[in-house]
């Protein structure tokens, strides 16, 4: 088969697997479109979710002047309608609340003002020249369940991926709320049932922490790198989770809640830091090294007494062990280049790199 055939049936495949929009073709008036108080990437702890209360945040935290900047220099595009469900005489916009709120603070500079925007001036020059519809092209869906399959798809696996944490609530919703099995979500949102089985457990490590009393803002704002640690069995076990494959919807993360409390607070200082203590960690590749001390006594000691990561993970072996890992690389690259020395052995480059292993070694010595 050609590379031509070949590439046509892989994109046949993927825009076959991305769900399509349910509803209607609508026209609507901005003032009848509200801004979606459920969305995923609205923080937890945003109570008064008040039109003004979503608008500050939504420009604040996701730059909709970005798109009003262009709204503004080319006009708005209506090739990508706002997704709506309907909600008595006003829609709900399910799916594309950027846009809507750069339409709204186009329409009413002053707002940006009014809300302390730090960019309230580029607010007013922009919407000088802007050009805005008369109606907003909109799909009007059946309900909020019909459409969460293209949100999903398009915010997890596609081209407008929201960052981790949101992308967990808001599988955790399909799976708790949608009454979705971990496969069936996973289809509906083109990911692998593991992925949805580990967002999930770790999202319900996560709520049910903070229910516990533990301070979660860290791991949820770096929840990417709580992603990666419960990568790590000894982290893992340390605070107690259970495996992703023995996750249950609405049942504990923990197989023992009230002794895996004590484990996740120092587990979360060591890797998040607290408002007095910095995280011992400098990259988030430096979680196998903390895993590797969880799982040796001696080390974990070290390690609760100093918080020095270095010095607990010696005593865990791991200096050792990453010595002869890069030693036994070192000679693995050397004996490949032996082979291709031979006919190379008088270039200049090659001379002086030989040169240098050779000083490396005499100073291993």
């Amino acid at each position: 088969m050609s590379a031509a055939r070949m590439a046509g049936r892989a994109r046949k495949t993927a825009n076959s697997a991305i769900p399509k929009v349910p509803g209607k073709s609508v026209d609507l008036k901005l003032g009848d479109l509200l801004f979606d108080d459920h969305n995923p990437r609205l923080p937890e702890e945003l109570t008064n979710r008040t039109p003004d209360s979503l608008l500050a945040d939504i420009a604040a935290e996701y730059h909709p002047i970005e798109i009003a900047r262009s709204i503004s220099a080319h006009g708005y595009f209506p090739s990508e309608p706002l997704i709506v469900i309907q909600s008595g005489n006003k829609y709900i916009a399910v799916e594309g609340n950027r846009r809507l709120a750069a339409l709204r603070l186009l329409q009413n500079p002053a707002d940006a003002a009014r809300l302390n925007l730090a960019d309230a001036e580029e607010w007013a020059e922009i919407a000088e020249g802007a050009q805005l519809p008369k109606d907003i092209p909109c799909i009007l869906a059946p309900s909020r369940k019909q459409v969460a399959p293209i949100i999903g798809y398009r915010h997890i696996s596609g081209i407008e991926p929201w960052d981790p944490w949101a992308k967990a609530r808001f599988l955790a919703t399909l799976v708790d709320e949608g009454k979705l099995s971990f496969d069936k979500a996973a289809s509906e949102v083109g990911e692998t049932a593991r992925t949805v089985r580990d967002n999930y457990r770790n999202f319900r490590i996560t709520k049910q922490s903070g229910e516990l009393g533990v301070d979660t803002s860290r791991i949820r704002s770096s929840f990417g790198v709580f992603t990666r640690a419960m990568q790590e069995p000894n982290l893992r076990e340390f605070i107690r989770a259970v495996p992703s494959n023995d996750i249950r919807r609405g049942q504990s993360a923990f197989d023992d809640p009230e002794k895996a409390k004590p484990r996740v607070k120092e587990f979360a200082s060591w890797v998040f830091g607290t408002t007095e203590e910095e995280p011992l960690l400098s990259d988030s590749r430096k979680l196998s090294e903390l895993a590797q001390v969880v799982g040796d006594k001696t080390a974990l000691k070290e390690l609760r007494a100093t918080r020095n990561l270095e010095a607990a993970f010696s005593l865990a072996g791991g200096v050792r062990d990453r010595l002869l890992n890069r030693l036994s690389r070192a000679a693995g690259f050397l004996e490949a280049a032996s082979q291709d020395f031979s006919d190379y052995a008088d270039d200049d480059d090659v001379v002086a790199a030989v040169g240098r292993c050779r000083r490396l070694l005499r100073e291993l010595k």
